[in-house]
């Protein structure tokens, strides 16, 4: 399953509840899945692929919950993708809110490398085709 599809799938089961419970289960699997497609690649584990994993799951649960922001926004590596991390910090709350705002301040040059690090710009090797992007 892609991350993309992660998304897409649990917006249709009725997206995340906003109980504190609800949403560290929904973060622990979508870091789960992230940390597969990393294995899945065979990249390395580094302080940078972490944060990238913990800022990428909160902006997957938080796609999931309120289903404003199309998840696929930030899958081609763009200028706007901090202000994207900005907008949905503030659609959330709590935990949420938290991760995607320390995304959206960090330094470009980190917010950038930590979010490619989650491989989410890279072509799907696995379905042979290279416009199908976000692990």
């Amino acid at each position: 399953m892609k991350l993309a599809d992660w998304v897409d799938e649990v917006k249709a089961t009725g997206g995340v509840p906003e109980s504190d419970q609800d949403t560290l289960a929904a973060i622990t699997s979508a870091a789960a899945l992230c940390w597969a497609e990393i294995d899945r690649m065979g990249d390395p584990r580094s302080e940078i692929v972490q944060l990238g994993v913990k800022w990428m799951a909160a902006f997957m649960v938080s796609c999931a919950r309120h289903g404003e922001t199309d998840f696929r926004e930030i899958l081609v590596p763009a200028e706007h993708q901090q202000d994207v991390f900005r907008r949905e910090a503030m659609r959330n709350r709590g935990v949420i809110a938290k991760i995607l705002t320390e995304a959206a301040l960090a330094s470009p040059r980190l917010f950038n490398s930590a979010v490619s690090a989650t491989g989410v710009h890279r072509p799907d090797a696995s379905s042979g085709r290279g416009k199908n992007r976000g692990g």
